[in-house]
């Protein structure tokens, strides 16, 4: 579209690790037979020793983890368990650096004030709102406890932290149990 200079790419699964970035050049090719080269790409797989192997159907010498190029014989992926970790997005830098996330004043204070909502909302206790503030953000709110701001109801981002908050809570408390 013209006029748009940029685009933020979410990339949940870390692809960016193995297929390098959106905008690396790729040396594309006509024929059919050949395959487009992501020099970036290219470069890393170069810098990781894989082992040679002999393919199970033909015996003919592959690398470990590719198919065979004289049967076309390929490996079958085995099912795995893919473990989920809680985190937050960050960006990250083209050194592969994670930035922090940085967060204005005035966000963090409509952060807390819609906590304040929730926990009105749900009858929480009066220190559930200043205590997660604390889990996200690393510090306490900065408004004082005998003078809280106003309660503003909550976009649906903050209302998905906090459910995700009460589901790990919730998981920690039956591991917890189940261990006993």
């Amino acid at each position: 579209m013209s006029g748009k200079v940029d685009a933020r790419i979410l990339d949940h699964s870390g692809a960016v690790y193995r297929h390098g970035y959106p905008d690396d050049e790729i040396e594309w090719v006509l024929s059919p037979d050949e395959t487009a080269t992501n020099q970036s790409e290219a470069a890393r797989a170069r810098s990781h020793n894989r082992e040679l192997t002999t393919c199970p159907k033909c015996s003919a010498v592959r690398l470990e983890g590719d198919g065979c190029n004289v049967c076309g014989w390929k490996p079958e992926t085995k099912p795995r368990y893919l473990q989920v970790a809680d985190g937050e997005l960050g960006e990250v830098g083209r050194d592969r650096s994670v930035r922090a996330n940085t967060y204005k004043p005035d966000e963090k204070q409509r952060f807390h004030r819609q906590l304040l909502w929730i926990a009105r909302e749900k009858r929480r206790k009066p220190g559930w709102a200043a205590r997660t503030y604390k889990v996200k953000f690393g510090a306490w709110p900065d408004a004082p406890p005998w003078a809280p701001p106003e309660p503003a109801p909550p976009d649906a981002a903050v209302r998905a932290y906090v459910r995700s908050r009460d589901i790990a809570y919730t998981k920690a408390i039956a591991k917890q149990r189940g261990a006993l």
